[in-house]
């Protein structure tokens, strides 16, 4: 069984700043946040004769309550009617990588046609070369879109603010090291990851390098050499290895494209946790080179869409022969040139798409949250659990790759914790109704961790 975080937001001008529900077992898990303590404190009178309150984690001016109730998730909205709860509104936004993807394989798949239509039977085969390699790319770019990138630095400012936050509650030298791996000192839940899980998070990493660069050099140097005109008997014979395409557009396509991305080769993926200070081509590295080598490579194929267009006139001999043959007549290469100029798109569009983005370990993260946790007094963890999690919502508030509601972080820090040291006890606050309604070991239990965070099952 599954379980989802309901997330509202109060209407505007309202105190109410965030309400988040999740359904589990012994009842279900309600955060509020409100933005004057004031209103926290009379929604809690109001609402603690049917549930627990488990803790009050207050972050940056925001005051929140975390409880434990039997109320249904409608029970919860009418009681917080006054304030007009609405329905938590997701971000949605187009991703320049499914876009550029797209026009990739719109253009790609007309220009492999084109490449099959030249009169007298004839295949182009540098235009072939070109399109089946950027349709393989194209298939990377829509599977992982920007690649993925470790952020030990992110993670390791985390640890020093959990330390931090932990301090608060009395304790400082037994805390762990944020230096320090603390999956390391746990015993391995597995036996590491099959070589196609291997696989899969190689090309995670380096998804941008393989598809976008690395396969679409092959098809830029295609343009250029194409490979019919290859010397395959160079090494007995000796000779030219490759000779240049015929078309000049063409031979400027390949060479521009292979130049800009030689230039978004060196892009690395924006670091603003890395500690140590960074140089000018640093700067350079994480913000301009990807930008500047797409643009380059739109100046590139915009001359190969021109070419397709301008210089497949069937009624020139010397061009007639770069035309496509529909039914017996010939025309100009209208396919390859819509398809250039579709591939042109692309790449105008990749300019608003990241090189990549880091990710924190996040199961690192929590490792050493409950490291620290299991220092504490066992009557100060439901306290400090919540303001982690409150502090971990704000921190990534703006970070899609991360942001999850304030429940996410809170059931998924109290799962690890049990799971490595022991459950963490709730504050001892009276609900008469839990208490008639679950029995005495249950109540005994409430507060205390959620076996079950959002997207995993129940044991």
């Amino acid at each position: 069984m599954k379980y989802t975080t309901h997330r509202y937001a109060g209407a505007a001008g309202s105190p109410l700043a965030a309400l988040e529900y999740q359904a589990g077992e012994g009842g279900a898990l309600v955060y509020a946040r409100f933005s004057t303590q004031t209103a926290r404190d009379d929604w809690v009178k109001g609402f603690s004769n049917s549930s627990q309150i488990l803790a009050k984690p207050q972050e940056q001016g925001q005051f929140g309550v975390v409880c434990r109730t039997t109320l249904t998730e409608q029970q919860v909205l009418e009681r917080l009617q006054e304030f007009k709860p609405q329905k938590h509104a997701e971000k949605t936004s187009v991703d320049p990588w499914v876009v550029r993807s797209l026009l990739g394989f719109g253009g790609q798949i007309l220009q492999l046609t084109s490449a099959y239509m030249r009169p007298g039977g004839h295949i182009d085969t540098g235009t072939k070369a070109f399109a089946i390699s950027n349709l393989a790319a194209n298939t990377m770019n829509l599977v992982y879109r920007g690649q993925d990138a470790p952020d030990p630095h992110q993670l390791r400012h985390l640890k020093k603010e959990t330390n931090a936050l932990l301090v608060d509650f009395g304790k400082s030298s037994t805390l762990p090291n944020p230096q320090e791996t603390q999956l390391d000192k746990r015993p391995p839940e597995n036996q590491g990851a099959s070589p196609l899980q291997s696989a899969n998070d190689f090309l995670k990493q380096h998804s941008v390098r393989i598809g976008e660069l690395g396969l679409r050099y092959f098809g830029a140097f295609s343009l250029a050499y194409p490979y019919k005109l290859w010397n395959w008997d160079f090494f007995s014979k000796g000779g030219k290895l490759f000779t240049l395409n015929p078309s000049f557009l063409r031979v400027f396509a390949g060479f521009g494209s292979i130049a800009g991305k030689t230039v978004s080769l060196t892009s690395t993926v924006p670091d603003p946790y890395h500690p140590a200070s960074k140089t000018w081509l640093d700067h350079a590295r994480e913000k301009y080179t990807f930008l500047t080598g797409g643009l380059m490579e739109v100046v590139a194929y915009s001359a190969f869409a021109w070419d397709c267009f301008m210089n497949t006139n069937p009624k020139n001999p010397a061009q007639a022969k770069n035309g496509i043959v529909w039914k017996g007549t010939t025309y100009r290469d209208y396919l390859g040139g819509i398809g250039g100029s579709m591939f042109v798109l692309g790449y105008i569009v990749r300019s608003w798409a990241p090189f990549g983005k880091r990710q924190v370990e996040m199961p690192e993260l929590y490792a050493h949250i409950s490291q620290g946790l299991s220092q504490l007094a066992p009557e100060q963890r439901e306290e400090a659990c919540a303001r982690l999690a409150a502090k971990l919502e704000q921190h990534f508030q703006h970070d899609a790759a991360h942001a999850q509601g304030f429940l996410d972080y809170y059931a998924a820090i109290q799962k690890d914790f049990a799971k490595h040291h022991e459950k963490i006890p709730s504050a001892t606050v009276s609900a008469p109704e839990l208490r008639q309604t679950h029995s005495v070991q249950q109540a005994a239990h409430l507060g205390r961790i959620s076996e079950v965070q959002p997207g995993i099952s129940a044991a």
